[in-house]
């Protein structure tokens, strides 16, 4: 376990402090009973998340990042790929020195991805002004 298990009136206590409440409400549908919340910043390896992982602080991760649940970052996140099949919200940027691969992607919401590659397609969610390095 990365964090502490919190419940969804501690995820949308989290959303109301970052200004973020109309955010929530996407998130209310995605999101379980119990989510894992990480507060602070987060180093690793390499991360599969478990069915909800939330993070108040940044993300990095030295390797690859796989999301087939959710994951909510309310910071930077910084990795070399990210595979991701289920949903994702990057409250600012998402840095990637390899490909970001968003194909059956419930949702990918982030301000701004920056990724040697993106593979998908970006009319299915993708909310993010793309860049190539």
């Amino acid at each position: 376990m990365l964090g502490s298990i919190g419940t969804r009136d501690d995820v949308r206590a989290l959303f109301t402090r970052h200004d973020l409440p109309d955010v929530y409400d996407w998130a209310e549908d995605v999101l379980g009973d119990v989510s894992e919340i990480v507060t602070g910043d987060l180093e690793l390896a390499v991360l599969v998340t478990p069915a909800a992982l939330v993070i108040d602080g940044n993300l990095r991760v030295t390797g690859d990042i796989e999301v087939s649940g959710l994951l909510i970052v309310m910071g930077d996140v910084t990795a070399h790929d990210f595979h991701c099949t289920g949903s994702a919200f990057v409250q600012r940027s998402l840095t990637l020195t390899g490909t970001c691969v968003a194909g059956d992607v419930a949702a990918l919401y982030c301000q701004t991805l920056n990724a040697h590659e993106l593979v998908g397609d970006p009319s299915r969610g993708h909310a993010a002004d793309i860049r190539r390095k």
